[in-house]
């Protein structure tokens, strides 16, 4: 747990000391003005902000990443179906792995971790990936690549539970 206010002072410290994409796996159904003021900071310097969309499965994405700008990255699982705990709504962006997902535990074992917390820092890395190979994109190019090049899943166009779609690393290209 924490507060708004100390995360959005790690935003801004994040953004002053150069960070370009910032992954934020967690959530509140509350809206938080500091946190807003935070994020758009980051969005205006040009930072890639990404979030998880909560684990309610409502219709109410949850809190940064319903605000505007930010990427929200709901749950699928290694078959591309929507997971009935990703919450889904007009601010869900792209899906990603968020089931049973190998991670590490704080002693540094190995663990399966389920929610849309896990799915959002694959976004997160497929976008630092991006980066790391091309220099010159801009930050607004780059996430319109994610999405033109993500999976089609779901309704036709961007719809209410994937989004734009299902992340592909595979077919985002680097020059």
């Amino acid at each position: 747990e924490g507060s708004s206010f100390t995360i959005a002072r790690g935003i801004i410290m994040a953004v002053d000391k150069g960070a370009s994409i910032i992954n934020m796996s967690i959530g509140s159904p509350d809206p938080s003005p500091i946190l807003e003021d935070a994020v758009n900071y980051a969005i205006e310097k040009g930072v890639i902000m990404v979030a998880a969309v909560g684990n309610e499965g409502e219709d109410n994405v949850s809190f940064p990443a319903a605000y505007d700008g930010v990427i929200g990255v709901g749950a699928i699982d290694e078959f591309e179906n929507y997971q009935m705990f990703s919450n889904r709504g007009d601010e869900v962006d792209v899906m990603a792995p968020g089931l049973s997902v190998p991670t590490l535990n704080i002693e540094g074992k190995s663990v399966l971790m389920t929610g849309t917390s896990f799915a959002s820092p694959l976004v997160a890395a497929a976008l630092a990936d991006m980066l790391s190979h091309d220099h010159g994109t801009s930050s607004d190019d780059m996430v319109q690549s994610l999405f033109d090049n993500a999976n089609e899943a779901g309704m036709p166009g961007i719809d209410k539970l994937y989004g734009n779609g299902v992340l592909n690393v595979e077919r985002l290209k680097y020059d």
